[in-house]
């Protein structure tokens, strides 16, 4: 691989580490903002209520209308950290029309099929490693009905974590947005998230969400995206 090959994947790799950053971008003030509330709240009671959580909305509606390809946005609160409700999630929706609407999912454990929000790798991680998250690609049955990713940012209040702050990211927002750096790659090439699962690609030969062993490839190159993520961009030839 020539000197100006390697350069071409470096800079396509970095503009997509600014592309996938965009999203944590719009998202921090979010999880600041959920941080405030939470703080303020708590000051007044032992538990906070989920009434109290109500200034979330208007705050992650503001995050959607700063993306168009963000479909949700909100606070998933840490279960048993609220005083009436177990587990709940202060979450905002894009309908269809563009205007936005509360989610109402059934998280109660006693329900015939409750959205177990506790095991989604998205909250998991940033619940027991205090870091940031992105979850997927995966098809939201439960919520949006397409294949999303879903952002996520720790909620820490006195140093307790208490929840999330998340968003959902459409994932033909991405491909679409990411199609331009990817075309400037001449090999086969992917965008793969830490499991090694294909995000985005130039290739037919790939499948979103299809996980790819480069061990056995002996002209594949990798290149990181989001380093503390474990994202890379992955070119089979060169």
């Amino acid at each position: 691989m020539t000197t100006e090959v390697r350069h071409v994947h470096e800079r396509a790799a970095g503009e997509l580490a600014a592309l996938v950053e965009r999203t944590f971008t719009l998202l921090d003030p979010l999880a600041d903002a959920c941080t405030e509330i939470v703080s303020q709240a708590s000051a007044d009671a032992p538990a906070p209520s989920a009434r109290q959580l109500s200034g979330v909305d208007v705050l992650a509606d503001r995050v959607m209308e700063q993306q168009s390809g963000l479909i949700g946005a909100g606070l998933v609160v840490a279960p048993g950290m609220l005083a009436d409700e177990q587990r709940y999630l202060q979450w905002r929706q894009r309908r269809k029309d563009g205007s936005f609407a509360p989610l109402f999912l059934d998280v109660d454990t006693a329900g015939d099929d409750p959205y177990d929000y506790p095991e989604m790798e998205w909250f998991r991680v940033p619940a027991q490693q205090g870091r940031r998250m992105i979850g997927g690609p995966y098809f939201d049955y439960m919520g949006a009905e397409t294949c999303t990713l879903t952002y996520a940012v720790p909620v820490v209040v006195g140093g307790a974590f208490v929840g999330i702050a998340g968003a959902d990211l459409l994932l033909s927002w991405l491909e679409r947005a990411s199609l331009s750096v990817m075309r400037t790659i001449d090999a086969p090439a992917a965008l793969v998230n830490h499991e090694r699962r294909v995000v985005t690609d130039n290739t037919p030969v790939l499948a979103t969400g299809e996980r790819i062993d480069v061990a056995p490839m002996e002209h594949a190159h990798r290149y990181p995206v989001i380093e503390d993520l474990g994202w890379q961009l992955v070119v089979l030839q060169a």
